[in-house]
């Protein structure tokens, strides 16, 4: 009897250990992770220098300390307005529905940004 209990203890520590092992590698693939930082760093990096040299490009010299003002405001306020926008709308909906709303704003901001390009010629 006692036997029997330290036996299937045994086995169950066993095979919870072998699970978790399992679960970890699984779950932490530092490569992958690595990756994607990577590639967040590299979008934000090229649409800050990207828009800020697109504003610069439409006004004077003498207007580039306003650009820099108004640029940082619009990015950094945007960040946190959209963190803050899009943890409240997944903790009500759920990630997938707050994805799905993210995605349909991006495309609604497309909107604009085309009739700019052809507006000003831009390609």
């Amino acid at each position: 009897m006692v036997w029997q209990a330290v036996s299937s203890s045994t086995a169950r520590s066993r095979s919870s250990a072998s699970s978790c092992r399992s679960y970890r590698r699984a779950a932490h693939r530092p490569r992958s992770s690595a990756y994607c930082s990577f590639q967040l760093l590299l979008s934000r990096r090229s649409a800050k220098n990207a828009t800020l040299t697109l504003m610069y490009a439409r006004v004077p010299a003498s207007g580039y300390g306003t650009v820099s003002a108004v640029w940082n405001l619009a990015y950094d306020g945007g960040m946190g307005v959209g963190a803050v926008g899009f943890g409240a709308l997944a903790g009500w909906t759920g990630y997938p529905w707050a994805f799905a709303v993210t995605a349909l704003l991006m495309l609604v901001a497309l909107v604009p940004a085309c009739r700019d390009q052809r507006r000003t010629g831009d390609a």
